[in-house]
């Protein structure tokens, strides 16, 4: 996300590039988190969790909407980008401690 500062044209090549790794990025993610939920959860909240880690992304996809075009149009045209890539970066870092520390090993 941090390189979309750097593009100028949304129409470009570059642009198309980022966009592509981003959202392959995204998705990874989502199943990521899936897989843990499946290999870690008890069986009869599966589900539940599942089903509510969807909703509230989904949530939080229409408040960010929102928020970062009031950021674009207010404050800073690269602002929304700059948000979502340092978030993208700490949920990274999360999960780097999380692994390094032995918490997503298997019990």
């Amino acid at each position: 996300m941090f390189l979309f500062l750097l593009v100028e044209d949304p129409k470009s090549i570059a642009s198309f590039v980022l966009i592509t790794t981003m959202s392959l990025g995204s998705v990874a993610e989502n199943v990521s988190i899936q897989t843990y939920f499946l290999r870690h959860l008890p069986v009869h909240i599966r589900g539940s969790l599942i089903g509510t880690t969807t909703a509230l992304g989904t949530v939080g996809m229409f408040v960010f909407s929102l928020i970062g075009g009031v950021i674009y149009d207010v404050v800073w045209k690269k602002g929304p980008f700059l948000i979502v890539g340092v978030l993208d970066f700490l949920y990274l870092l999360m999960i780097i401690y999380l692994k390094v520390t032995g918490r997503f090993d298997e019990s």
